[in-house]
């Protein structure tokens, strides 16, 4: 049995892998080069049928806290801002599943293949750009936030700060703005210590800045 949100997301995450390697998902590598990968349809089958009776077992709680749970209203609509990427369409595949009403915030130019019949709300713009930021967030009462840049073979590291810490932070000013009551960053578990003595935990604290490449100082500023 799945004693709490912790097993839960573990087994999720695990599914995630698997669906990283057997969808048809495409890495982006030096200038977005695309790699497919062919699989039996059969896998991707049973993948859904596995992560749906995981969810309809045991359904994520997303509102531990009493306050929250009195506050946020299931009808209420909910953002994943970079919903075409990897976390941010798995989210709001979950999202969908739990019955809300979701919407995404993409680029134009942003691949949709991972949101293909999926019932939702898109919304077309981009974390540098507050306006678009505040037309997709307007009415909600969570916002997921997935936006990434991870592009770490640049050899100038600006945009990484500017879409990964003031994308962030324009975000959150915004949210604020419109009244958002949940703002939920997914960040990376790059930001997290090095212990070479024993396991690495969320209170390992990170270590090697030195040594970090841009991308991974970029999200340790966003954390802060």
């Amino acid at each position: 049995l799945l004693a709490d949100n912790r097993q839960l997301i573990a087994m999720r995450e695990e599914i995630s892998l698997c669906r990283q390697y057997l969808n048809l998902e495409h890495l982006r590598l030096g200038e977005r080069l695309q790699v497919q990968w062919t699989i039996d349809p059969g896998a991707e089958d049973a993948l859904d049928e596995f992560e749906t009776a995981i969810f309809r077992e045991h359904p994520l709680n997303m509102n531990d806290n009493a306050e929250d749970t009195r506050q946020i209203s299931p009808d209420e609509p909910v953002l994943v801002t970079g919903g075409s990427g990897f976390v941010g369409s798995h989210t709001a595949r979950l999202l969908v599943r739990a019955g809300r009403k979701v919407r995404v915030l993409l680029r134009k130019t942003s691949r949709q293949d991972a949101l293909m019949n999926l019932p939702l709300e898109i919304f077309y713009g981009d974390v540098l750009e507050p306006d678009t930021l505040r037309k997709a967030m307007a009415g909600c009462s969570t916002v997921f936030h997935s936006v990434v840049d991870p592009r770490f073979y640049l050899t100038d590291p600006t945009p990484l700060f500017r879409n990964n810490v003031e994308g962030l932070t324009n975000a959150m000013d915004v949210a604020l703005d419109c009244g958002v009551k949940r703002f939920v960053l997914t960040s990376t578990m790059g930001t997290l210590g090095q212990n070479p003595h024993g396991p690495v935990t969320e209170d390992t604290a990170f270590n090697w800045f030195d040594k970090a490449p841009p991308y991974i100082r970029s999200r340790c500023e966003a954390e802060k």
